[in-house]
């Protein structure tokens, strides 16, 4: 199968042999922000929407909603090259395109959507998580500023996280999110409140914490690995099987092998049932997000690829080292070793497609500094 460069210089002798469509001029973009290119990706996705003059014409007409399929996508592979160069006026409502994803059907609701202008001071909002279990880790943050603003927020979360998300606030209610509140006054997608919020990166609201693990539990998994001799690591190597980015995202448990040379005691934080490496404590299928939590408290630090165990650890105020491939998710921005989101992590990058070696060389030599 042809990697993105190949599929690069395809769709570049198709423009030059005349062929003139959105579609092409938007898989461009694609390729390109995946090579680590999202400004000239911008500039794809900019004239891939100029071919098609109805697009701005339906959009300015009736907004996103207007807009046929393949303006949408337009629109959304844009937001995402837009966000990644950290320009989130300029994303965030086009991020709107993107589909929705959860159970049940939110824009069947006849609620208002809350939008940041209307006054919600006694009313309920109802938060629609969505997207993966590290989406609502991540964007949960924002139920607190509602409930500031003197709302009744009402979250509803997959279920792995339920229970971990009511250490939010207890003026939040944390509901499955196979479920919905039958009298609510406004409606939002979670991931749109950094838009509602008018957040950039400079105002990103972050914490230093803002979820916490079972009290009841920390004790008991403190009590478990008992009194602390050695610094305490905890890895997580792979990501969602089911989200199509995971081969990307995920490292070999292989490569890793240089990092258990370092003096420390080591923890899986995967819920498989054993670790790939010995000398390696695995606790297997008992990691639910709650005891995850709770054992992560026990930790010195967290180092994870980009998945929710990540946000976990962010979430929790623990430092954690991210490892990220060539062409990273956007929320991580372009070019940064830092996070605005959390002010623990550290990113350690790829700095060429595929080269987990030189991120692995990186990590340990930051973990042998004093």
């Amino acid at each position: 199968m042809p990697g993105p460069k190949e599929a690069l210089a395809a769709c570049d002798a198709a423009l030059a042999a005349g062929a003139r469509t959105p579609a092409l001029h938007g898989q461009r973009g694609i390729l390109l922000r995946a090579l680590g290119r999202p400004r000239e990706a911008v500039e794809a996705f900019d004239r891939g929407w100029a071919l098609n003059p109805a697009y701005a014409q339906a959009f300015a007409a009736g907004g996103l909603d207007a807009l046929p399929e393949e303006g949408k996508r337009l629109l959304w592979n844009k937001s995402l090259a837009l966000l990644t160069l950290g320009d989130l006026p300029g994303g965030l409502p086009l991020y709107e395109a993107r589909g929705w994803t959860g159970p049940g059907d939110p824009q069947a609701r006849t609620e208002p959507l809350w939008t940041g202008i209307e006054d919600v001071a006694g009313k309920i909002v109802f938060l629609h998580g969505e997207q993966g279990l590290g989406d609502t880790i991540q964007f949960c943050r924002y139920a607190k500023l509602l409930r500031e603003r003197g709302a009744r927020v009402v979250l509803a979360a997959q279920t792995p996280l339920v229970e971990l998300l009511k250490s939010l606030d207890p003026a939040v209610t944390v509901i499955d999110w196979a479920y919905a509140p039958t009298v609510i006054d406004y409606r939002a997608r979670l991931m749109s409140l950094p838009l509602a919020f008018g957040s950039t990166v400079e105002t990103i609201p972050a914490p230093d914490r803002y979820l916490a693990a079972d009290p009841a539990l920390a004790a008991r998994w403190a009590r478990r690995l008992g009194p602390k001799t050695r610094p305490r690591i905890g890895l997580a190597w792979g990501a969602n099987a089911d989200n199509p980015t995971t081969a990307l995202r995920a490292v070999p448990p292989e490569r890793l092998t240089p990092l258990l040379g370092v003096d420390a005691d080591w923890f899986s934080l995967a819920p498989e049932a054993a670790a790939p490496w010995a000398g390696v404590t695995a606790f297997g299928p008992e990691l639910d997000f709650p005891n995850t939590a709770a054992l992560i408290e026990q930790l010195d630090l967290v180092i994870s690829v980009d998945t929710s165990l990540a946000h976990l650890a962010g979430a929790l105020g623990k430092p954690v080292w991210i490892l990220l491939p060539f062409a990273a998710d956007w929320r991580w921005f372009d070019g940064r070793g830092d996070s605005p989101w959390y002010p623990g992590a550290r990113l350690f990058r790829q700095t060429r497609p595929g080269d987990w070696d030189g991120v692995v060389e990186r990590v340990k030599a930051a973990l042998a500094a004093p």
